[in-house]
């Protein structure tokens, strides 16, 4: 799963990451990105929290260069 889900990044083929923050503290566990050889611009469009405290997190992806610049999905 991990290997499809890098080949998609680096095929610029994700336009959203839906990532959920959870407030626990632990002293280690796997990165979420790694390999990646290009930097991803991305731009937070939603937060929720929910009850239990966790925060969810939706950024969209950056496409394009200057004034031209906008999210990938929209």
């Amino acid at each position: 799963m991990r290997k499809i889900i890098l080949l998609f990044l680096q095929l610029c083929l994700i336009d959203e990451y839906r990532i959920n923050v959870n407030p626990i503290v632990v002293g280690g566990g796997k990165p979420l990105f790694k390999n990646i050889k290009d930097r991803i611009d991305l731009k937070l469009v939603e937060t929720k929290t929910f009850s239990s405290g966790v925060v969810g997190l939706v950024y969209g992806v950056r496409r394009g260069e200057g004034n031209e610049e906008r999210l990938a999905w929209k």
